[in-house]
């Protein structure tokens, strides 16, 4: 926004200067009679100047300078779920020299952002809402910082974890992809939904968790067959029915998910064939949060 520089300037006053008349006196008489004087009257004083308003030269700012131009919008998409405990700031930033700007400020914990483009070639940053500079750019100490030459598609999913973990997943990877790169998300058959699930934010994960669906009898097997347990850094999809369902997940001892729950429930909207959703999952047993998002 173009500034226009204050201007100041302060009223001056005339010095007055006073004429001053010497009183001139002359004496004569004689012995006999006392001497005579005479009195100069005093000139008239100078007529007085009229105050005049006198110019102070003003404090000098800096020219106003043009806001930086708009970053231009690249084709990749980021949404920067927040699975921190305290709110952040996602910022938009360029390469080479760096410019920034605001993404979306204040992403409360459990928030997701709208998708965001940041320039090409460019990235986006996170950092604790209010504080920390988006342009640095060594020893910067951000919460988490997209890849910059790495990654499929036109969606990522950037994760902010509050064990200090950032993982990146691609929402549309290419297809030979899925299955050997896991920041690939499954995609999802063209004659059914998907449901992907992230539970790599769990306390309880490490040693792996099955997934129920309410009114389904024993545990779900993971849509490709894998045999793998969901956790970690191993992201499953699930067959989803399309009118929506609940889902919990168990420990990786309880094979028939007949137990208590560790998470959950869940609950996921109606969804069209075709489609995926995206859970993700985080916390310790028992205060389980999560998140679902539609990826298509």
């Amino acid at each position: 926004m173009r500034r226009s520089p204050a201007r100041r300037a302060a009223r001056g006053a005339s010095i007055l200067l006073l004429g001053l008349v010497a009183i001139a006196t002359s004496a004569c008489g004689s012995s006999s009679a006392p001497p005579a004087t005479t009195d100069t009257p005093a000139t008239g004083a100078p007529t007085m100047p009229v105050a005049t308003d006198i110019p102070i030269a003003s404090a000098t700012e800096p020219p106003a300078t043009e806001a930086p131009a708009p970053l231009v919008p690249g084709s990749i998409a980021y949404r920067v779920v927040n699975e921190g405990t305290a709110a952040v700031d996602v910022w938009l930033r360029t390469q080479g020299v760096v410019t920034a700007a605001a993404g979306q400020l204040g992403v409360v914990p459990g928030g997701v952002t709208t998708d965001l483009f940041p320039p090409e070639p460019g990235m986006v940053v996170v950092l604790p809402a209010g504080s920390g500079d988006p342009t640095c750019v060594t020893d910067c100490g951000f919460l988490a910082e997209s890849s910059t030459n790495f990654g499929e598609g036109g969606l990522r999913i950037l994760v902010v974890g509050a064990d200090g973990t950032a993982p990146e997943f691609w929402a549309d990877p290419n297809p030979e992809s899925v299955g050997t790169i896991g920041n690939a998300l499954p995609l999802a058959d063209p004659t059914g939904a998907l449901l992907v699930i992230d539970a790599g934010g769990m306390a309880d994960a490490k040693f792996g968790l099955n997934v129920s669906f309410e009114g389904v009898n024993g545990c779900v097997a993971d849509a490709a067959g894998s045999g793998l347990l969901l956790g970690g850094t191993t992201v499953l999809g699930y067959e989803l029915p399309a009118d929506g369902v609940t889902v919990f997940v168990h420990p990786a001892s309880d094979r028939t998910c007949s137990g208590t729950a560790v998470g959950g429930p869940f609950p996921l909207d109606p969804v069209t064939v075709g489609m995926r959703s995206f859970l993700l999952l985080w916390g310790p047993s028992g205060t389980v949060q999560g998140l679902a998002m539609p990826l298509d």
